[in-house]
């Protein structure tokens, strides 16, 4: 994961220079994957791996910008088709889910992790 993580800053880190309007992209995201217990708390919650990629897409999204934690994720499925993980367009699907989740819970005032299990499992049974 920190892999991922570090891949994500230094494409930015390297794009940012040639566009300076989003400087800063990746980073809100990166920053609490690595230093936060999103990931931990997702793991905790549920074992399969669709209802965590929508939670720690929605928990992200109450926490960061919604195109950035789109990105991110859609790198890590990059990173998994080059790497050692398993490429799924199902978890770009989760993700976009948690996203939109993420979203309206942001809008109608209800930051809470807590419902972003809720809804996922509504959609990803845990």
């Amino acid at each position: 994961m920190k892999n991922l993580l570090m891949l994500c800053l230094l494409l930015k880190v390297s794009t940012g220079w040639a566009n300076t309007q989003d400087n800063g992209q990746y980073v809100c995201s990166v920053s609490y994957l690595m230093f936060s217990n999103i990931i931990s708390d997702a793991h905790k919650h549920s074992s399969r791996d669709k209802n965590k990629h929508c939670a720690i897409s929605c928990m992200l999204t109450l926490r960061c910008n919604s195109v950035e934690v789109f990105e991110v994720g859609v790198i890590k499925e990059i990173i998994d088709f080059f790497g050692p993980g398993n490429m799924e367009f199902e978890d770009i699907k989760a993700d976009y889910d948690g996203i939109n989740i993420g979203r309206n819970l942001y809008f109608s005032n209800q930051i809470s992790d807590e419902l972003c299990f809720h809804h996922c499992d509504q959609i990803y049974h845990p």
